[in-house]
């Protein structure tokens, strides 16, 4: 366990490059790969999250610049190779759920935006991103 200034996330013996300079409390497993940590980083975000043993797994997520507030679900992937499956969240007066695959990125959303009706889009796989 860390609490401070936050080094280079560890996994499996090897360190890699962190998104932003942060500061918080950073949980290892027994063999000093991280594995989730409470964090405020320089670039504006705060992040509550937990990891697999290669990577980032579940997060809530307070993004300062985009306005972001939320969750996001990821895949399981190699370090570095990031692809969320689920993201639920806020950003100014909208409210969404995004469903995601690996290979094409968003696939269903529900989104709910001000006072206007509630919208549901989906996708087939091979479709283009819907507007």
């Amino acid at each position: 366990m860390i609490l401070g200034e936050e080094p280079n996330p560890r996994l499996g013996g090897k360190s890699y490059p962190r998104v932003a300079g942060a500061y918080g409390l950073v949980l290892h497993d027994q063999t000093g790969s991280e594995r989730g940590a409470m964090s405020w980083l320089d670039n504006g975000r705060g992040v509550i999250a937990l990891d697999r043993s290669g990577g980032d797994a579940v997060a809530m997520i307070v993004n300062e610049k985009s306005g972001f507030a939320g969750f996001t679900v990821n895949y399981a992937n190699p370090v570095g190779k990031y692809a969320e499956g689920i993201r639920l969240g806020t950003t100014g007066d909208t409210a969404w759920l995004s469903l995601e695959d690996r290979a094409e990125g968003e696939r269903a959303r529900l989104a709910v935006e001000g006072a206007e009706a509630p919208k549901l889009i989906t996708r087939p796989a091979g479709a283009p991103p819907a507007p």
